[in-house]
């Protein structure tokens, strides 16, 4: 009798918690964590198929994006696609939150704008997943994203936290909670996979996790906790490589004018995984091109000023915030990669309408940034001759179809395609 007393006052004592949480939440913004992702021998995790429900992030006890998402039956952000062709020019495109576009609408994420942009005869499927570097995109690709048999792959490479994440050390060395994944390594100038497949997962901590995503989609408690609790998730911070800051990595250091030996070693396996991905694409038959876009730091000076200002530890270092997408683009043009790159068409953007396309706080882009680089994407992909011309005259990306996204073609707008 005591044990069902003490059992029934646990059950009353979580039903007026979880009530309370409602309401508070309905009384003040609150970020609100989804769990759309589940782990992954291969790749280290991907989405759950068939997932769905809200997601918002708050500022100041403001919402900045309140967003419905559902995960179609292949794990990806987008409506149901069969891996068979349809008839239609198929691109495949791979990349990370940028592309995954969790705070927008799916419809208004770059690829369905894209999409859009190139006309009925072309279809965008998008495969971004939060959290992917070069190396979990390109086992994705090995693992998933070729049963698609796409016309076009279009990898979209972020400056800001690719290199960092295709760098074992460098990426654990962070305070961000990544779960664990397979990776490359380079041993005598040669990739080497790692940790692949991932062991396993316990019957017990398999039966945990799924718990866990239950309590994310149906209690308000859970989520509210969970918010202050990520310092203890599976992925948090463990030892560096040795580098200029103490306490772990800093995805700035990306920007630093000279590099320690731990990111001189994250770009060399960046190159060398960019290189297997298009020999790899191009073995199976599809054309590869890579869309470069870049963090807000990158696109806006005063971003960046305020980062200095925020952490006045870093004024003591010297920077060069073009760096990342320099290298980048450098690399890709002499290897003859189609290329890109969208940093002076994001600044541009800028210096003409006084907005960088990105939300206030979080980091990711804004509906207008989505629709600039979507707009960006469709006239090089045209100019490059990437995706088929239009039967019927006037190219679709001949013309600006973006409501929010008014400013003119800057002339520094770089598209490279070093033919082979």
């Amino acid at each position: 009798m005591r044990v069902l007393l003490v059992l029934f006052g646990l059950t009353v004592g979580l039903l007026l918690a979880e009530g309370g949480s409602r309401i508070a939440d309905r009384l003040q913004c609150r970020d609100h964590p989804w769990m759309y992702w589940e782990p992954n021998r291969w790749v280290g995790w991907t989405h759950t198929p068939g997932a769905r429900g809200w997601a918002q992030r708050c500022l100041r006890g403001k919402l900045e994006w309140r967003v419905y998402t559902r995960i179609n039956a292949h794990g990806l952000r987008d409506r149901e696609f069969p891996y068979e062709r349809q008839g239609k020019f198929r691109i495949l495109v791979l990349g990370d939150s940028f592309t995954e576009g969790l705070q927008v609408e799916q419809d208004e994420t770059f690829p369905k704008l894209l999409e859009q942009r190139l006309g009925d005869g072309v279809e965008v499927l998008d495969a971004g997943v939060s959290a992917y570097g070069t190396d979990s995109e390109l086992l994705f690709w090995e693992s998933e994203g070729w049963k698609y048999r796409p016309d076009l792959v279009l990898l979209a490479f972020n400056t800001g936290n690719d290199i960092l994440e295709n760098h074992y050390g460098l990426m654990r060395g962070t305070h961000f909670p990544y779960p664990e994944k397979p990776h490359f390594a380079l041993q005598d100038g040669r990739l080497v996979r790692e940790d692949f497949p991932l062991p396993e997962e316990p019957p017990v901590q398999r039966t945990l996790g799924r718990l866990q995503r239950w309590l994310t989609h149906h209690s308000m408690l859970y989520r509210f906790l969970r918010a202050f609790h990520v310092a203890g998730m599976p992925g948090g911070a463990q030892a560096a490589p040795p580098g200029p800051f103490p306490g772990g990595t800093l995805p700035t250091e990306v920007y630093l004018a000279d590099y320690p030996e731990s990111w001189r070693v994250a770009w060399r396996i960046t190159r060398g995984l960019l290189l297997r991905l298009r020999q790899d694409v191009e073995a199976r038959g599809s054309r590869f091109a890579v869309a470069v876009i870049n963090a807000n730091e990158e696109v806006s000076d005063r971003r960046w000023q305020w980062m200095l200002f925020a952490h006045p530890a870093l004024r003591a270092y010297a920077w060069d915030v073009d760096k990342p997408n320099r290298l980048i683009t450098g690399f890709l043009a002499r290897r003859g990669i189609p290329t890109i790159a969208l940093l002076d068409l994001f600044r541009s953007h800028l210096r003409e309408t006084g907005t960088s396309g990105f939300y206030e706080w979080d980091v990711h882009w804004a509906p207008a940034g989505h629709e600039l680089a979507a707009d960006g994407i469709a006239r090089a992909l045209g100019a490059l001759e990437l995706v088929p011309t239009p039967s019927g005259g006037e190219s679709p990306w001949s013309k600006r179809s973006s409501s929010r996204a008014t400013s003119r073609w800057p002339s520094g707008f770089q598209c490279a395609s070093l033919r082979r």
